[in-house]
């Protein structure tokens, strides 16, 4: 919420580094914004303006927390709830004193740019109170330019304001055109009437002024008297005010040598503080750079370390790569190996068919040679038989010596079978034996490559962890060299 507190145009010294000094008529507006949302807090606005210039526009706001070190700053003896009335009052004794060839009373501007539609910058308004010696500033307010946005809003303003007066014109011609004549002779008559109230209100005012001047003039008698009734009192004060001086100048003088110990003790209480200042300072800096060496010899081993285990890493990773190729050859190795055990197997079985049918065969002929011994022992009977039958079978024993002598060949050519068909059973035995054997040592083999195989991936495991391991050292390493 807005609420305008002062609105006038006021005569206004005009100061810039581009032109003359001059007066000029300036529009001073104060306004008291008050904000609740987010917080309660009020803003003072000032704004000046030129109705011949709408694009002069210099803004103030001025916050509470602004105000406090304005009037630290200034010396300002009023809280933020009663500067703007104040700062109001100095503006209404300037407007009153502005028709005075010297006014008591001056408002002043001045701007570091020339003002325009387009410069910008930043200006001071001072309340200047002016006296034979000097002038005197009670106020000094700094302004910023208005920006595109402001002016563009106060040029909306004054448009709005525009329209309304135009409004209200046009409202008022309308009303006389459209109004009865009657209507229209109370309305002039009223008119009239007002003219006459104002005529004699200024007359009043007339009379008041020239009240007001007399009692002006016989103020200013007064004031004659007493100001030599102060010269008077200010002669016999000058004396007082020579004691009075040769006493401050010697209770002066006791102040300043008391001053001047004062700064002695300091600057001795300083010098040894220095001091103590500068040996603790030594002492930190050694304990600093022995830090520093300590932290550049750790530095080196930490990196020393690194390059070694980075090293360690490389010949694990060559050796890691080394038993990968050495694994997988034994891998291929050993699949070979269960291929040929596969195939040694298969050639096994057929030796065990072949190696079972001679056994068979054996049986075969063994069973043969059986009947053929019967058949000897039959016929070695028939031939004790045949011996004690000598007499009876002698035209016979011609042709059982020929039976004999073939039966004899038979079993002649049956031994050298069975002679052969037991060398072909060792043979086929030997092979069998020298098969197993090879069956056995390739299973041999086949294990301790396993075996190997297992150690390898066993070492290859551990080197894994002990690379981990290493690289988690190296980095844990690393994360304290750089903390």
């Amino acid at each position: 919420m807005t609420e305008t507190l002062y609105s006038e145009s006021l005569k206004i010294q005009y100061k810039c580094q581009d032109s003359e000094d001059k007066y000029v008529l300036i529009k001073v507006t104060v306004e008291l914004q008050t904000t609740t949302s987010p917080l309660h807090r009020k803003d003072l606005l000032v704004r000046l303006t030129d109705d011949k210039d709408p694009f002069f526009l210099f803004n103030l706001c001025l916050g509470e927390e602004d105000f406090q070190s304005l009037k630290t700053q200034q010396g300002l003896l009023v809280d933020f709830s009663a500067f703007p009335q104040r700062f109001i009052a100095l503006l209404q004794q300037s407007h009153n004193e502005e028709a005075k060839e010297s006014p008591k009373f001056l408002l002043q501007v001045k701007l570091k740019n020339s003002f325009g539609s387009g410069n910008g910058g930043s200006g001071i308004l001072k309340v200047i109170e002016t006296n034979p010696f000097k002038h005197l500033t009670h106020l000094s307010l700094n302004f910023h330019h208005g920006n595109d946005s402001d002016v563009k809003k106060y040029l909306a303003s004054c448009l709005k304001t525009s329209l309304v007066s135009k409004r209200m014109w046009t409202v008022n011609m309308q009303f006389a055109y459209i109004c009865p004549i009657p209507i229209l002779f109370n309305y002039l008559s009223c008119i009239w009437q007002f003219k006459g109230k104002q005529a004699w209100l200024e007359e009043r005012l007339n009379n008041t002024e020239r009240d007001l001047g007399q009692k002006l003039e016989s103020t200013r008698q007064q004031l004659s008297r007493k100001s030599e009734e102060l010269e008077r009192m200010s002669s016999d004060l000058g004396g007082r005010s020579e004691r009075m001086s040769t006493k401050h100048a010697h209770e002066l003088n006791v102040e300043r040598e008391k001053a001047l110990k004062l700064q002695e003790d300091l600057q001795k209480r300083y010098d040894r503080e220095r001091k103590d200042l500068d040996m603790n300072y030594q002492k930190t800096m050694r304990q600093k750079e022995s830090r520093l060496s300590e932290l550049e010899n750790m530095n080196k081993e930490l990196t020393d370390r690194r390059y070694r285990a980075e090293a360690t890493i490389r010949e694990q990773k060559a050796k890691l790569t080394s038993l990968d190729e050495e694994h997988r050859r034994c891998r291929s190795d050993l699949q070979q190996s269960r291929r040929e055990n596969s195939s040694l197997e298969a050639e096994r079985h057929s030796q065990e068919k072949v190696l079972q049918q001679m056994k068979t065969r054996v049986a075969v002929l063994e069973q043969e040679l059986l009947d053929k011994e019967q058949l000897v022992a039959r016929i070695s009977s028939s031939l004790d038989a045949s011996q004690q039958q000598k007499e009876q079978l002698d035209d016979r024993r011609a042709e059982q010596q020929i039976q004999i002598k073939k039966l004899e060949s038979t079993i002649k050519t049956m031994s050298d079978e069975l002679l052969k068909g037991n060398e072909i059973i060792k043979k086929l035995q030997d092979e069998l034996r020298s098969y197993m054997g090879k069956v056995k040592l390739k299973n041999e083999v086949t294990t301790r490559q396993e075996k190997l195989i297992g150690e390898k991936e066993q070492i290859a495991e551990k080197n894994r962890k002990e690379l981990e391991e290493k690289t988690n050292k190296l980095q844990v390493s690393g994360l304290c060299v750089y903390s």
